[in-house]
């Protein structure tokens, strides 16, 4: 609502025609936007967000600090990092401090929870897309590991008629291995003549 009366076209508006003293220069006092283009684009969503049917939903502070909550703990929990729950901590000392210290339920007091969770909006899309792709890669995988219809049984093979069996391969015979000499360390073998 401010954003509306802050768009009147010059100060007799807001106190009524010919009460302001008439001065050169009054024109730069005047409210135009900075942008033609952009007002034009913006000016119907604005209005149209200021109807009684959306006016509930879009412009109150308690709406906005559950989405912030539901877009933190998303994000916690699509990033695995529970410190994410942090961001949170802004839009909760609001609220706490509200419903401590204030008993009017005026728009100032809830006005900053609308902007944290207009900025944490695409946290919340990003946090959604990021789990849906999680949950996708998840069902395929379960999905290739149980194939749809089962594969056929392979037939029996055909065993082979008995014959003579082969004659096993004779086994060599071991070999004797030398008697290695007792060595006391290894660069100075023991020499069998010296008496020990």
């Amino acid at each position: 609502m401010t954003y509306r009366l802050s768009r009147r076209p010059s100060a007799d508006t807001y106190v009524g025609p010919y009460k302001v003293a008439d001065f050169p220069g009054r024109w730069v006092f005047s409210l135009r936007p900075l942008s033609m283009e952009l007002n034009r684009v913006a000016d119907p969503w604005l209005t149209g967000a200021l109807t009684p049917e959306w006016d509930w939903v879009l412009w109150r502070g308690a709406a906005w600090a559950y989405l912030s909550y539901l877009a933190v703990v998303l994000a916690a929990w699509a990033l695995r990092n529970r410190y994410v729950l942090g961001v949170a901590a802004v839009v909760a000392g609001q609220q706490l401090a509200v419903l401590a210290n204030i008993s009017a339920q005026d728009f100032r007091y809830m006005a900053s929870p609308i902007f944290v969770g207009a900025l944490l909006l695409p946290l919340f899309l990003g946090s959604l897309a990021r789990l849906s792709a999680e949950g996708g890669q998840g069902l395929r995988r379960r999905l290739r590991r149980r194939p749809a219809i089962p594969a056929p049984e392979p037939a029996p093979e055909a065993t082979p008629e008995p014959g003579p069996e082969p004659e096993p391969e004779p086994e060599p015979a071991p070999e004797e291995a030398e008697a290695e000499p007792l060595v006391v360390s290894k660069s100075e073998p023991l020499d069998p003549e010296e008496p020990g």
